[in-house]
């Protein structure tokens, strides 16, 4: 099988190997395994040490179709991207043509243009993943709702399985409810709910951007503090707000009772769940976050937002607490928890057996099932 992969994630060269965003190209190699020849249509950017990559394992035969990076931000970034289009959709086209099986990640630039050009394939086997929030109640750029409604029309996408996270009224036959995960099924261990005894563990994990909502986390341990609760929240993650929330931890003497990490590897972060009470998450998008899944299949109590397939995943406040965009909300939540500890060891183990259905390997055999 010719496997052709249209996606905006950027692929780097470094010593022979080729590189792109960790998360994405763990679960990409699955799918690698099981085809013969790959073609990846996608930018290709410098490798740099300090982002979050690992290699990808492709096949003895790939093909690279490049594409250019583009945006359109602003008028002059959409002026200079009309020549990058053009280059895409050919590149698009071409990595199509070739390809027994077409992939699309979306969504995206790349994305839309992927879901424009497959209408011409009608007679090729198709798999969409979409990783954003499929919620038609939700709030989306207008890009995001053309690229749902073309994958969702039986006219405009033939023979094709767009996998979405959550269940969602009107799903038809092009739509499949689909998870993702991290651990394999060695990794579940026998995990007993922590005690809840000071000082309180709680972590934060994500890219350090205004729609994660990190300094929420922050003031949100700053009124437990508040209210004379010994804490410590540990963050992990890296981005544009690093800067900006070191200097205020600084500011407020706050290195005690928050530290920050940065990227650190998997078996870090998992550590940490393994000793925390609580994760708080409180971020304004997601498709399907793994870092709430991940933190459940280590009894480590999610305390997030509503958003996406969320309240699916927390089955509404029985496997974790849906909170709203304030720190005082979020620090009552915790607050309440704390005054019932039998009932925070039953949702940590409901959570726990929740999260655990989800394994690498029942992943792999769904991929396997759609190839």
């Amino acid at each position: 099988m010719t496997f052709a992969v249209i996606s905006h994630a950027t692929i780097a060269n470094h010593n022979g190997r080729l590189y792109t965003y960790a998360p994405y190209g763990r679960e990409m190699n699955i799918w690698f395994r099981h085809v013969g020849k790959v073609i990846l249509v996608c930018p290709l950017e410098t490798y740099d040490a300090t982002n979050l990559l690992c290699p990808l394992d492709l096949p003895v035969e790939m093909k690279h179709l490049r594409i250019p990076d583009f945006n359109l931000l602003t008028w002059s970034a959409r002026l200079r991207a009309i020549p990058a289009i053009l280059v895409c959709i050919v590149q698009v086209f071409r990595g199509m043509l070739l390809a027994d099986h077409i992939h699309l990640r979306v969504p995206g630039n790349m994305g839309l243009l992927g879901c424009l050009v497959q209408v011409m394939f009608p007679w090729k086997k198709k798999t969409a993943k979409y990783a954003g929030n499929w919620d038609w109640a939700s709030t989306q750029p207008l890009s995001y709702r053309i690229q749902q409604r073309i994958l969702r029309s039986r006219i405009l996408s033939q023979r094709i399985q767009v996998l979405i996270y959550g269940h969602w009224p009107d799903v038809n036959r092009n739509l499949r409810p689909f998870f993702t995960a991290t651990y394999y099924e060695k990794d579940i261990v026998a995990t007993e709910p922590r005690e809840l005894v000071d000082p309180l563990q709680l972590m934060f994990v994500g890219a350090l951007v205004e729609g994660k909502n990190p300094m929420l986390s922050i003031k949100a341990v700053q009124a437990l503090v508040a209210k004379g609760i010994l804490v410590v929240l540990h963050m992990f993650g890296n981005g544009p707000d690093y800067i900006k929330i070191s200097k205020y931890v600084e500011e407020h003497q706050l290195d005690d009772i928050v530290k920050l990490y940065g990227n650190q590897p998997a078996q870090v972060v998992r550590a940490c769940f393994q000793k925390s009470h609580f994760l708080v998450f409180i971020s304004e998008s997601e498709g399907w976050p793994k870092v709430v899944a991940e933190s459940m299949f280590w009894g480590c109590l999610p305390i997030t937002t509503a958003v996406s397939c969320v309240p699916e995943m927390v089955d509404h406040g029985n496997r974790g607490s849906l909170v709203g965009f304030n720190s005082e909300d979020v620090a009552n939540t915790i607050f309440e928890w704390m005054a019932k500890e039998d009932a925070y060891k039953e949702a940590c183990q409901k959570a726990m057996e929740w999260a655990r259905q989800f394994t690498l390997e029942k992943f792999e055999r769904e991929i396997i099932q759609l190839l």
